[in-house]
């Protein structure tokens, strides 16, 4: 069922998807695990000034449409996506939903944290 969801968002998984996966599948996925239960990082995975663009405003729609085809087809190649669904905003008649796609397990659970589910 994932699968088909995420074709409809650009994503053709060649590998396996996770959606909403399970705690201890997670925990499994992630490479470096401490003894106390924490999780071990070499480094941060992004440090530095970021600045988000939106098409229309620096970006063109060219330069979105590429992006976003390069993108998909990288995250299409990875060998695990885990899927996250959820929302921004706790009061539901406000709520903005969101449909995170990722290739690392640590950042699906920090995002399971952050986002409301529903």
């Amino acid at each position: 069922m994932v699968n088909w969801s995420l074709i409809e968002d650009g994503v053709t998984p060649r590998g396996n998807a996770y959606q909403r996966a399970r705690l201890p599948l997670l925990t499994t996925h992630i490479p470096k695990k401490a003894d106390s239960g924490k999780f071990l990082l070499d480094s941060p995975l992004y440090s530095g000034e970021f600045k988000l663009l939106e098409s229309g405003d620096e970006l063109t729609v060219e330069q979105y449409d590429s992006l976003f085809e390069s993108t998909t087809t990288r995250i299409s190649s990875l060998e695990n996506l885990f899927v996250e669904d959820g929302g921004f905003i706790a009061h539901a008649s406000h709520r903005v939903g969101i449909r995170v796609i990722s290739g690392s397990p640590a950042l699906t659970l920090v995002l399971r944290a952050l986002l409301v589910s529903f």
